[in-house]
């Protein structure tokens, strides 16, 4: 499975697990356009309908580990506040990882744990 994210997330990144849920929710949210902290908190609170809750600590750590690895960058567009987007190697791991969970779903279609069309 190693061999499968090295291949998938490129040579640059080495992702040695899929995506975690937080970390999704952010590369999602940012698929919107450039944001700030705060409205990303927000965003993956509303998206994943409250599943997904990041306290302000543990999200500017999350943004600097996205920064780190090359999934997030920074953006240029207010000077008050830091604002991030969604880099192009961040957009082929998000990628990635959405064909990963789809299959996941499709899986669990055909086991019968879900219902046939929307999960």
């Amino acid at each position: 499975m190693t061999e499968y994210r090295q291949i998938t997330y490129t040579q640059n990144t080495y992702m040695p697990d899929a995506l975690k849920p937080a970390d999704f929710h952010i590369l999602m949210a940012l698929t919107q356009g450039p944001r700030h902290g705060y409205a990303l908190m927000k965003e993956v609170e509303r998206e994943s309908q409250g599943g997904v809750r990041l306290e302000i600590g543990s999200l500017y750590r999350l943004l600097a580990r996205l920064l780190d690895s090359g999934l997030i960058q920074e953006a240029d567009e207010d000077e008050r506040r830091r604002y991030y987007r969604l880099s192009h190697l961040g957009r082929r791991v998000l990628k990635a990882e959405a064909a990963r969970l789809a299959g996941l779903v499709e899986l669990s279609r055909v086991r019968k744990l879900l219902p046939e069309g929307r999960a």
